[in-house]
């Protein structure tokens, strides 16, 4: 709000402030506590994700991860988990295509896949999930964020 005001005199202004203050105060305050209630009936829950993935393609080096962001909500990966991966990965330079679902021993869920020259990277925190359950949030997953990739099924 701004107002703009002639001031030739300095005591009037001073009383001025003060009683445009006592009238707005009341009715500012109203006015933030309306902003605040719009906005919480707006705003989405924040939910945590999930699942983390990666994807590669050798071929252009395409690259796509919400591991690359750190926005949250946010789970980090164990050193563990990483040398899984790492072993996984390696094990997929030998093959052309291929796909490996595995149950952690922290219940998480690995999820990997090779397609000609693109990888496919999948952890998911779903603890209580069956092995059913997991092949349908990998596709359901895939079409959502890799629609014009294919992939082998």
């Amino acid at each position: 709000m701004c107002f703009f005001v002639q001031c030739d005199q300095a005591a009037p202004m001073e009383e001025f402030c003060k009683r445009l203050g006592t009238f707005l105060a009341p009715r500012l305050s109203q006015i933030a506590r309306d902003i605040v209630e719009f906005c919480s009936k707006t705003r989405q829950p924040q939910v945590e994700q999930q699942y983390r993935f990666v994807y590669f393609n050798e071929m252009n080096l395409a690259v796509k991860s919400p591991l690359l962001s750190r926005k949250p909500p946010y789970f980090g990966i164990t050193k563990e988990m990483m040398l899984l991966l790492t072993e996984i990965n390696e094990e997929y330079d030998r093959l052309d295509e291929g796909e490996t679902i595995m149950r952690t021993l922290a219940d998480f869920w690995v999820v990997c896949r090779k397609s000609g020259h693109r990888r496919f990277f999948i952890i998911l925190t779903q603890k209580s999930a069956n092995f059913a359950e997991i092949t349908e949030e990998v596709r359901r997953l895939c079409q959502r964020e890799f629609t014009n990739i294919f992939f082998l099924d």
